[in-house]
């Protein structure tokens, strides 16, 4: 094999189910992020991203992946953006390269990006005030669900990908319910793990499943829509999301990310166990412990605290 390619055209032959591969190997908003972002750099390029840029070769694939970059950032998109389109790039290059039709990398590097993002969520007499909205809506079906969903996610700290419809995966099933265990399929997990549910939690599913639609089977979706048009399909994680902002405006409280009932729950696991981070990280499922630190930071407001005191100095 030639430091470059094959021959472009065993690449021409091949790449046309390559991008399909490259994105069956994701799941989740990896798999739709990836694949609007190699979409996006297709029609920049005005043809298929994917041929141009393995049959470009190392060299000009950097150039092109530099001048889209560049074209990115002219546009003023955020440097998370723009390393995200990167990454999508970088990734596909990696398949190539495991199926042997390239035998070079893509070294592209991304914008300095600022880590920072707002962990904090509500408070725990905030979170209080959106499960009572919850409980007290007029439609029992509709305030079991809820109260459910909302306690689940909360009480185990889950991604909304983690409870809800994502893409083909449906999120949660009747039959994950287990007593006082649910099985979860994490993020980037190919099997589901076992979480143990606090009683408030176990009680809201059994209400539950007792508003459910009679007898529902073990494979069906735990979560599933009320609504006239959609009734009885999984709710979605962008379901999920309305659910938690509409209670949250019922409560009176400020606008938060969709994640915002997840950050709460690991802030306040950290205040509870006095910043117990190896704990928190085995309650969040954090990949990376550094990630926990960062919520442990902002809970802390460390650089405020110094501010503060310099300020009584000045």
């Amino acid at each position: 094999m030639s430091s470059e390619l094959t021959t472009t055209t065993a690449v021409l032959a091949t790449v046309s189910g390559l991008a399909d591969d490259w994105l069956a190997a994701h799941r989740g908003n990896t798999r739709k992020q990836y694949g609007a972002e190699l979409r996006r750099f297709s029609a920049w390029l005005g043809r298929p991203g994917g041929e141009a840029l393995l049959v470009a070769g190392s060299a000009g694939a950097r150039r092109l992946a530099l001048a889209y970059r560049d074209h990115l950032a002219g546009r003023g998109l955020a440097p998370a953006t723009v390393n995200r389109a990167l990454a999508a790039l970088r990734s596909l290059v990696s398949l190539a390269r495991d199926m042997e039709l390239v035998d070079w990398s893509l070294r592209v590097p991304g914008l300095k990006a600022r880590a920072y993002r707002d962990t904090t969520g509500w408070s725990v007499e905030g979170v209080r005030s959106i499960l009572a909205e919850a409980d007290s809506h007029p439609n029992a079906r509709k305030a079991a669900r809820d109260g459910a969903l909302l306690r689940v996610v909360y009480g185990l700290g889950l991604r909304r990908g983690e409870a809800a419809k994502q893409d083909e995966a449906i999120g949660l099933r009747v039959s994950d319910v287990d007593g006082d265990r649910l099985w979860v399929m994490g993020k980037g997990c190919d099997d589901r793990a076992p979480l143990t549910m606090p009683g408030p939690v176990v009680e809201a599913i059994d209400r539950w499943l007792t508003e459910h639609h009679p007898f529902p089977a073990p494979g069906e979706p735990l979560f599933v829509s009320l609504d006239n048009r959609s009734r009885g399909a999984p709710l979605s994680t962008r379901s999920v999301a309305r659910v938690v902002s509409t209670y949250a405006a019922r409560a009176g409280l400020k606008a938060a990310g969709a994640h915002a009932l997840r950050h709460s729950a690991i802030t306040h696991g950290l205040d509870a166990t006095e910043g117990d981070v190896r704990a928190v990280r085995a309650f969040s499922r954090h990949a990376k412990l550094e990630t926990l630190m960062k919520y442990d930071d902002n809970r802390n407001d460390g650089a405020g605290r110094v501010a503060a005191l310099l300020g009584g100095l000045a």
